[in-house]
């Protein structure tokens, strides 16, 4: 980086601030601007100290208070379409989405086949944890290491 990239950085970071600071005074009248925007950044009980925000709430707290009022609150999900070939081929056409595809049987073979081979793979998985879990052994001893070396080397 040259000293006047660093320059033009700063310039622009300059303005940013500038007019962040006048949408801010703009859109809350009842702060000394001045004082806060330092270029200082206030999070949780500092900014509202500051009046920089009116409360601090969760999400859902926002979402519950809409409902206890009577509104309808409801989950928008937007879902790029499947562009690629590779996409296509194990999810189904361009509009396919995991979420809400629980139709096996339009489900392209790729897809099928991945899923078998999961399903299988687990089974086997859990044929196995029985297996260990039927052994007289315990956890910590089945996996220790044995230092066999003195049967493997001797000495004349």
């Amino acid at each position: 980086m040259t000293k006047e990239d660093f320059e033009k950085s700063k310039q622009d970071v300059e303005e940013i601030l500038v007019l962040f600071r006048d949408f801010v005074a703009q859109n809350r009248p009842q702060l000394d601007i001045h004082n806060v925007a330092t270029g200082e950044t206030w999070f949780g009980t500092a900014a509202l100290e500051r009046k920089l925000c009116d409360e601090i709430k969760t999400v859902d707290d926002v979402l519950m208070d809409y409902v206890d009022k009577g509104f309808n609150v409801y989950e928008v999900k937007y879902e790029p379409p499947i562009t690629t070939p590779f996409g296509k081929l194990v999810l189904g056409g361009a509009s396919a989405n995991l979420s809400s595809r629980t139709d096996e049987s339009d489900s392209p073979w790729l897809r099928k086949t991945i899923r078998w081979v999961v399903r299988t793979i687990a089974s086997e998985i859990q044929v196995e944890l029985e297996s260990f879990r039927n052994v007289n052994v315990p956890l910590e001893q089945r996996y220790m290491a044995k230092d066999e070396t003195a049967n493997r080397i001797k000495s004349d």
